[in-house]
């Protein structure tokens, strides 16, 4: 089923890399603005170029090391550190009988309160599950900041589509997790090494991504095909080494995941939420 795709999307993009990554002959003419002439290289000094081009490509990329979100990080950049916002049971939100007096006084007990507790719960659900490395393994995803942001923004997705089914509550719960999922970046910015200066850069790029996502996973919510070139194009930025496998795998992923969160009946009330293990997919 997914043959459509790789005569479609997949050998486009792969065909048009390819041809923007061949080398030019080393028999080449380029031109200096400075000098505004034409030089001409034989075949030595063509190596000599090629060489200080490689040169400058390994200097380059270790300059980036620490500015660039798609630079592969180690494990510790998954774990996740719950907010210190989250002080209230929901137990205590939601039956008066179990509400301490002092609290009704001061007027914490409010729905704004018990949303900004459920998602509180409902995201650290989310951001535990998506700290297991297995589930990146699973897609050939390294464990960089734009995995986690892909893979996190993905589960995110999945539990917006529940909430769909609570109705009125499902816009508020929906923008205070959206929240608590920007705090959590932020963070984790930080943590894979990014430098301050360039964070405002990358928050941006992310948030169209974001936006990108969102729009082409609900289009692919009743149609495989769909979903599958939307995964390979925002979960896996068009990666040429990308299987079909690894794509078919996923697509079955989020099938097992959303008819797991549809039969679960307290997300929009109490915020309980899991997910399966990537391991019981088949």
């Amino acid at each position: 089923m997914f043959r459509t795709i790789l005569n479609r999307s997949f050998l486009v993009v792969r065909n048009s890399q390819q041809q923007q990554s061949k080398l030019l002959s080393l028999n080449v003419r380029y031109y200096s603005n400075r000098n505004e002439h034409v030089v001409k290289t034989n075949s030595n000094e063509g190596d000599e170029i090629l060489k200080k081009y490689k040169q400058q490509q390994q200097q380059l990329k270790q300059q980036q090391q620490q500015n660039d979100p798609s630079i592969k990080v180690d494990e510790s950049l998954l774990k996740y550190e719950p907010s210190e916002k989250n002080i209230m049971k929901i137990d205590e939100l939601v039956d008066p009988a179990k509400q301490k007096w002092y609290l009704k006084l001061m007027g914490l007990y409010t729905k704004d309160t018990l949303f900004l507790n459920i998602s509180h719960s409902i995201y650290d659900s989310i951001a535990i599950h998506t700290s297991n490395p297995a589930l990146y393994k699973s897609v050939g995803l390294p464990l960089t900041v734009r995995s986690w942001f892909a893979m996190t923004l993905l589960h995110m997705w999945m539990v917006f589509v529940r909430l769909r089914k609570d109705g009125k509550v499902a816009n508020k719960l929906s923008t205070d997790i959206y929240d608590r999922f920007w705090e959590d970046l932020e963070k984790r910015i930080v943590r894979g090494g990014i430098q301050h200066k360039f964070a405002a850069k990358y928050l941006k790029e992310f948030y169209t991504n974001y936006l990108g996502s969102v729009v082409a996973y609900d289009e692919g919510l009743f149609d495989d095909v769909i979903m599958a070139d939307a995964l390979w194009r925002n979960l896996l930025a068009m990666s040429e080494d990308a299987s079909m496998s690894q794509i078919d795998f996923m697509v079955k992923y989020i099938r097992v995941q959303l008819n797991k969160l549809d039969n679960s009946p307290n997300v929009g009330t109490r915020g309980e939420i899991t997910f399966d293990d990537v391991s019981t997919i088949q």
